[in-house]
């Protein structure tokens, strides 16, 4: 939630929580009971936040269906930030809405009236139009395709290790990293998140869910694997790529339990599936 120090005396000077004496029992219930307070707050604004933006179509919708002139600067800013959400291709409002026509609502405009409303068909069009990753993530392909300019060698393994070379697992606190770097991030530290692509690597078996767990027939571990493995894959919007080896390290991975359990069918070793 906080991206700096999570420490109780830290957190206690940031929400001027009293705090007497640290590491006294006591006195740290009391200002951990105040900081909690502090922390419900901010939670409640980040929940309002992420909720407004999943109604941003509707409430576009219900502007265009109210039809009075925007009355205030707010108001103006709001319907220009609601019409991507109103018309864009992620959006379902438009569904809905001729569901509930269909269903029957004798007083609502036809459908083609509220897009017209709204703006229009060519608008429409032209949010919904496939727009190729530079198009859509400029600043990101350009960072990735300078990364890869910059990864030079005589053959394509030189190449793939330059590359590697500026590889960073990413860190929350106290690691100096490279601004250039590549950030990795574990299937445990992508909870909660989304991304236009996701590759997952090593969706092998002595990698997921590991050769000891196979071996020894560890139930459990095996199914927290398949369902770790779960997440990472619907962290991704619009492509998700799984990778595996058939060696590792010089020996050989183990196989392909999980892409096989998914029905996925194995081109070769170590192509994407």
């Amino acid at each position: 939630m906080l991206d700096e120090s999570a420490r109780l005396e830290d957190l206690a000077l940031r929400f001027e929580v009293p705090l007497a004496r640290a590491h006294h029992a006591l006195d740290d219930a009391l200002a951990l009971a105040g900081v909690l307070t502090h922390l419900e707050q901010l939670k409640l604004i980040r929940t309002r936040k992420a909720a407004v933006v999943q109604v941003l179509g509707f409430l576009g919708m219900a502007l265009a269906l109210d039809q009075a002139p925007a009355a205030t600067p707010e108001e103006r800013l709001l319907r220009e930030l609601a019409l991507p959400h109103a018309l864009g291709r992620y959006g379902d409002c438009l569904e809905r809405y001729a569901a509930e026509i269909e269903a029957g609502a004798p007083n609502a405009p036809p459908l083609e009236e509220l897009i017209e409303r709204l703006g229009g068909r060519r608008i429409m069009e032209r949010l919904r139009a496939e727009r190729t990753p530079a198009e859509r993530y400029p600043e990101a392909v350009a960072r990735l395709s300078a990364l890869v300019e910059s990864s030079q060698g005589p053959t394509l393994r030189d190449r793939i290790d330059s590359l590697l070379d500026r590889v960073a697992l990413s860190s929350s606190e106290g690691v100096e990293t490279n601004p250039a770097r590549v950030s990795l991030l574990t299937l445990h530290s992508t909870k909660g998140l989304e991304f236009s692509r996701v590759y997952v690597v090593g969706v092998e078996d002595n990698q997921m869910p590991g050769w000891h767990q196979l071996e020894e027939n560890r139930e459990q571990e095996i199914q927290e694997a398949r369902r770790l493995l779960y997440v990472g894959m619907t962290r991704a919007k619009d492509r998700l790529v799984l990778t595996r080896t058939e060696r590792r390290g010089g020996r050989l991975s183990g196989g392909d339990l999980f892409l096989r359990d998914a029905g996925l069918v194995a081109v070769s070793p170590g192509a994407s599936r």
